[in-house]
Formats: structure tokens, C-alpha cells, sequence
């Protein structure tokens, strides 16, 4: 657990996965600001690691310019592996900052307290092969305490999970 050692408050972790664009339509993949929501941790104290691939961090830098150098976060992206960044988010975090994808799932597996900025797919009814996982799905999987969800393509998306991060974080 190298990546962990030197952090303030480890009861003060927040794991950020702002995007992920393997498997996604990127004709159909909406966007939030995380402006609001990364000002909410940092102003309840947290400290924030944000994670992903290499190609997950290129990403972050073309739709999110200058987003590191704006917010005191650590960049893990493209530095951890999937293993190391499923044990930051289970075992090292208080609290996931995610979009939708596995970090979200294994936050809320995990009891960590979770907002998730979801693409329309998530809102789907039935799973298939293409959306394995639904509403209908995290309505099964529980936790339903421990976490929130909004729709990423909304205008409101980011100040609704800082809304909630303020009350509940």
C-alpha cells in the first residue's frame, strides 16, 4: 500500500474516478462538471486520489483541462493497477467520487459512502449485454443508505451530488 503512506487522515480518502471510456458509447457519453462535488470534499477535508487508466488520465486532460492543477488531488491515473485501484476504493477510502463504472460498484459493495454522475444506460429497465447493470440492478445489489446517483447529461448533476456530499460525507 505505497500509494497510502504519506496521506493527513486516512479516514479522509476520497477515491475519484471522473471518467472511463472503455466500453462506452462515446456518441452518447455525457459529462458533468465535478467542480462542486470536488469543492464539497475538499471542503469537508478530504483527501483526494483520483484513479484510472493511463488512457483514463489523457482523457481527464482533454475533457477536464487543467483540472489537477485547479483542485490538490493526486493523479494515480495510469500509476496503479486495477487491483491497487479496487483496494483504494475498498480498504483505503472513506468515500468514491465516481462516474459510471466499476468504482461505483465497489463503493457501494464496500458500505463507502458513494455519488455516482450515470449515463442515460444506467436508467434502462433491463440489463443486457451492453448494460449489464441497470437501476433495477443496484435497487438488488442494496446500500441504498450509503450512496446517490444523477443522470451525468442533467445540468444539475454536479450540484446534486455536492448537495448530498455536504450532508451526508
Amino acid at each position: 500500500q505505497h500509494y497510502i503512506n504519506d496521506w493527513n487522515d486516512p479516514a479522509k480518502v476520497a477515491v475519484f474516478q471522473p471518467m472511463s471510456t472503455i466500453h462506452k458509447d462515446l456518441n452518447n457519453l455525457h459529462l458533468p462538471s465535478w467542480d462542486a462535488s470536488v469543492k464539497a470534499l475538499l471542503d469537508k477535508g478530504y483527501e483526494i486520489v483520483i484513479i484510472g487508466s493511463a488512457q483514463d488520465g489523457r482523457d481527464i486532460e482533454k475533457y477536464y483541462p487543467n483540472l489537477l492543477e485547479r483542485y490538490p488531488m493526486r493523479d494515480l491515473t495510469g500509476k496503479t493497477s486495477m487491483f491497487e485501484s479496487i483496494d483504494l476504493v475498498m480498504n483505503c477510502s472513506s468515500f468514491v467520487l465516481s462516474c459510471d463504472s466499476w468504482s461505483f460498484w465497489y463503493g457501494i459493495a464496500s458500505r463507502k459512502k458513494t455519488v455516482a454522475a450515470v449515463n442515460a444506460s444506467f436508467f434502462q429497465q433491463e440489463t443486457s449485454r451492453r448494460n449489464p447493470f441497470s437501476a433495477q440492478f443496484s435497487q438488488a445489489f442494496g446500500n441504498e443508505d450509503v450512496y446517490k446517483t444523477c443522470f451525468a447529461g442533467s445540468d444539475n448533476c454536479d450540484a446534486t451530488l455536492a448537495n448530498w456530499i455536504n450532508e451526508n460525507a
